[in-house]
């Protein structure tokens, strides 16, 4: 079972960063607006593995994309942040007594999944556009992307989520 999960989780890893990398850096929306879909890898991360771990792998995945997208790294604090967040989120979204034995959310509302899900995507959005503009003279702005970007990068996700399959 952990091998198999492993084995999915390398399989998602290199597949969203072809996707985020070939695809989508290449559909700009209204002419500034990139979907981020990094995010969708800490929605599927298994509960089991310590913290620490999916921060490293967090890291990676982020360094990776930034490495190809020249983005000096915003991916990877990014990413890095959020799954030091992620417990508190999931606290958040599902209550401190869900007790998760797999990925799958088993006994929680597609409602909490979808929250947790759209979390985590605009935490990404709203960190990496901090880094970006690293200016609060234009925190509108920092909120305008961040909000766009989240929306597109959300829809994106949900396509994704339905047509992957779980043990995949």
């Amino acid at each position: 079972m952990i091998t198999n999960d492993l084995g999915n989780l390398a399989l998602r890893f290199i597949g969203l960063i072809f996707v985020q990398v070939l695809i989508l850096n290449n559909l700009i929306v209204l002419g500034q607006y990139i979907p981020f879909i990094p995010a969708l890898f800490l929605f599927w991360f298994p509960m089991y593995i310590p913290k620490n771990i999916m921060m490293v792998v967090a890291f990676f995945l982020g360094l990776v994309i930034d490495i190809f997208t020249d983005t000096v790294a915003f991916h990877a604090f990014s990413l890095s942040t959020i799954a030091y967040l992620r417990p508190s989120i999931l606290k958040f979204c599902f209550g401190n007594n869900i007790e998760f034995q797999n990925n799958h959310f088993q006994g929680t509302s597609r409602a909490q999944r979808l929250s947790f899900l759209f979390i985590l995507l605009s935490l990404e959005a709203f960190l990496f556009f901090i880094l970006e503009i690293f200016n609060f003279k234009h925190i509108l702005l920092i909120f305008n992307k961040t909000v766009l970007t989240t929306f597109l990068s959300f829809g994106i996700s949900l396509i994704i989520t339905f047509i992957i399959p779980r043990n995949i």
